[in-house]
Parts: structure tokens; sequence; C-alpha cells
């Protein structure tokens, strides 16, 4: 399995009772987002091994759909979520018609990828509405790794993360595609509620 692989498997599978504890907190304050925009349709961007809708469930539509590029986790979200309709999909060039979703969301992927702003562009063409990003809050999760002797030799830093974002670039970074509604913590991430960005051509 590659890098990426090994992080999405066993980040849920932790005994660490902090480590539970902080993504308890990461899904609770994502699913109290999306409860309030009552949307009819959202897609995972990135689903992985389909733990967000896992998580999610009791907050969610009838019209859910997912993707990710992984085979192997696409298998076991399939697994885990039979009603829900899951692809194999590259986020930089996705099957979906403009404003296809109410909501998507996109929970730890950016981090991940070479080319963010190309993905965020793809996923902001697919939302009418909503999107929903997280991405780790720096340098605050690699202080984390490194108080409890993870990644030392990286500072840190879980190899599979190429990009880093605190919360005034991670704005930044948004605000060239989309609306930022507004930018939430739930310690070590960070979470924000974006609006579709409508371009009137005058």
């Amino acid at each position: 399995p590659t890098v990426l692989d090994k992080y999405e498997y066993t980040k849920y599978r932790t005994r660490n009772p902090f480590v539970l504890k902080l993504i308890n907190g990461f899904y609770k304050k994502i699913s109290l987002i999306v409860r309030d925009l009552n949307c009819q349709s959202i897609l995972d961007a990135g689903c992985g091994d389909g733990e967000t809708l896992i998580r999610l469930k009791r907050c969610l539509p009838d019209n859910v759909a997912a993707f990710d590029i992984n085979k192997g986790q696409i298998d076991d979200a399939r697994n885990r979520l039979p009603d829900v309709k899951i692809e194999t999909q590259d986020i930089y060039q996705l099957p979906y018609d403009d404003n296809s979703f109410d909501l998507i969301l996109c929970l730890e992927v950016l981090e991940h990828l070479k080319n963010p702003s190309s993905a965020l562009k793809e996923i902001a063409r697919g939302t009418s509405k909503y999107l929903i990003v997280s991405v780790p809050s720096e340098p605050f999760f690699m202080l984390g790794n490194l108080m409890r002797g993870k990644n030392i030799l990286q500072c840190g830093n879980d190899q599979a993360h190429v990009n880093h974002w605190n919360k005034r670039t991670f704005h930044k970074f948004l605000s060239e595609e989309v609306n930022v509604n507004k930018i939430t913590t739930s310690f070590p991430w960070l979470i924000a509620l974006c609006g579709k960005k409508f371009y009137i051509e005058v």
C-alpha cells in the first residue's frame, strides 16, 4: 500500500483516547454544520473507506454519492455503505455536471494533493450551494504529532501531507474559487463552510 493508504486506514483505528476525542469532536462539528444546511444532495469528495458518511449518517439526505481515487478504500467503503453510490474518480476531472450537488464535502483531502487549486476549482464547479472543506491547522497539527512522538524525523509532518495551511492562508487559498462563509477550528483541524461563487459578466 501507498503512504496515503496506510495513513487513511490507521487514522480512525487508533487506541489513543486523546486522539479519539479529537476525531469525535471534529465529526461532531461537521455534523452540526451539515444538519443546519438541510441540503437535499451531498457528494463526499475523497471519501476514503467511508468513515465520514458513517459518522454523518443521521444528518444525511437520501441523495448521497461519494468517490475516491483509491480502489482499495472504495471497496471498503462500498462494503460499509451498500446503499450509497461510490465510484472511483479523479478529483481533478469529475464526471458530474455543473451544480450537481447542494453540498460537497472535501475533508482531509487537499493537504495530500499536488495541485489543490485545481481540485478546489473542480469541486466548486460541482456544487450548487455549499462546500465544507477541512485541512490540518498548522503548525498545531505537526506540533501535536511531535508531542505524541509521531513523525519526529519529519518535524511532526505527516509523510502524505504536501500542503500546509493556517487559518489566514487557508482563507486566502479558498477565496480564489469560493465565498468563505466561516472558518472554524476543531483542534487540530480547520473547517471551512464555503458558498458558491457566482461570476457575473458585465
